[in-house]
């Protein structure tokens, strides 16, 4: 049963009540607290944008001094002592990278973090650990065209999760969703002339083009005729590759539906 608007108001109003006490707190949680309180954080504000909660922008300085926090933390603590964007644990280091970009605008503060999660997606683990914690949701807002650098930085981070792993089908499946599929067209519409780029997201499409119940999403979407218009205007051999394979998937989707009824 789906929650009432009420229950969602009163979750994020108390979940709220709690962080909103968190910049305080913060430089004085122990290493044994650490993990749980980051999972409350990033839950909370996954709730909080999954439900369009109108309280994230309410307590915007709040959340960004958490992520500052969380940035900053190893001028409060001892030198030999690092702890959640800058610790050890890869566990805790995702988790506070995934809050900074929930919580933070600052160019640099941004750069830094995405290199940090580029480097540790190369490990399984922390693949394992950015498909279990669904945070693709933490990325999808900064996969803008308003924001051209924020966005190249996302794409670079969902290249990385593209690699052949364990863990690409989930990656995968986490991103096969209107929302996404029609922002990576939009972005391969409006920067059809920029190679590298294009390059990266036709793989990208080409893959998701390969899960056989995407085919309803791609209708909708009439992802083969956007596909169809982006090889006129690309000229790169690579992409032309990529955008025929992602044709052809299209095809056997239809084939296969065809055999099955």
């Amino acid at each position: 049963m789906a929650e009432s608007d009420f229950d969602v108001n009163v979750t994020n109003e108390r979940c709220m009540k709690v962080l909103v006490t968190f910049p305080a707190l913060i430089e004085h949680i122990s290493q044994q607290e650490e993990l749980f309180i980051l999972q409350f954080i990033y839950w909370s504000l996954i709730y909080s944008y999954l439900t369009k909660s109108s309280q994230k922008a309410t307590h915007k300085s709040t959340l960004r001094r958490i992520g500052e926090q969380l940035y900053m933390q190893q001028k409060f603590c001892h030198k030999s002592v690092k702890r959640f964007f800058n610790s050890n644990d890869c566990h805790a280091r995702l988790l506070s990278c995934m809050i900074i970009l929930f919580t933070i605008t600052q160019a640099d503060i941004l750069s830094q973090v995405f290199h940090c999660l580029c480097i540790d997606l190369q490990n399984d683990k922390a693949k394992e650990l950015f498909v279990q914690y669904h945070a693709t949701f933490a990325l999808y807002p900064l996969f803008k065209l308003t924001n051209k650098v924020c966005m190249e930085y996302t794409v670079d981070v969902l290249m990385v999760l593209s690699s052949e792993t364990l863990y690409l089908r989930e990656f995968l499946k986490s991103i096969s969703n209107v929302e996404w599929i029609q922002a990576i067209l939009t972005v391969m519409k409006s920067y059809n002339t920029q190679i590298e780029l294009m390059d990266k997201l036709s793989l990208l499409l080409q893959r998701i083009s390969k899960i056989r119940s995407n085919k309803t999403i791609f209708d909708v979407l009439r992802v083969k005729d956007s596909v169809i218009e982006l090889i006129s205007l690309c000229k790169s051999e690579s992409i032309q590759s990529n955008l025929k394979s992602i044709l052809f998937n299209i095809e056997l989707m239809k084939s296969r539906k065809l055999c099955v009824s």
